[in-house]
């Protein structure tokens, strides 16, 4: 969060934020370090939750009030 910088964009038609965490990541590897992985509860299935962890960052994400 220091700098501000958008690292990783993508634009779709009608695919939901949450399967597009894999490749925004991706997208971002190689271009910035990140020790944490900030992301709203659009991206909260449950396997976007160890995903970051696999790339060595940790996962701060909100949870859905009905997830």
């Amino acid at each position: 969060m220091r700098t501000k910088q958008v690292v990783s964009m993508e634009m779709t038609d009608d695919v939901g934020d949450g399967r597009m965490m894999r490749a925004l990541t991706e997208g971002a590897e190689g271009r910035v370090k990140a020790g944490r992985l900030l992301a709203d509860g659009a991206y909260d299935p449950g396997e976007n939750f160890g995903f970051p962890a696999e790339r060595g960052m940790e996962p701060v994400m909100s949870v859905r009030r009905n997830s």
